[in-house]
């Protein structure tokens, strides 16, 4: 966002095969900018090392701290002990 001068993005889908727990925690400001996220959660190969004590619930907890709501939610049937489907939307979402 920032490269781009951009101070909001409307939509986000993120599908990058685990590297979510790394954007949740190195671009934390980066969250309340985004209007609505569409991500594939890894539950499954979770670096505990990296992140000790992370889960599928404090992961939505990191979200709604910054005012984005899950609004829907759907297990991979394929695999539904490895990821799901999470959709949020911001609590305040505005015009920037």
């Amino acid at each position: 966002m920032t490269m781009l001068n951009h101070t909001y993005v409307d939509v986000v889908k993120m599908d990058v095969e685990g590297y979510e727990w790394h954007w949740i925690h190195k671009e934390p400001e980066t969250i309340h900018r985004v209007g609505q996220l569409l991500i594939e959660l890894h539950i499954e190969g979770l670096n505990e090392r990296e992140y000790p004590g992370e889960s599928a619930v404090s992961f939505v907890e990191r979200l709604e701290a910054k005012d984005l709501r899950m609004f829907h939610k759907e297990v991979n049937h394929e695999y539904p002990h490895l990821c799901t489907e999470l959709s949020f939307i911001q609590k305040e979402w505005e015009e920037w």
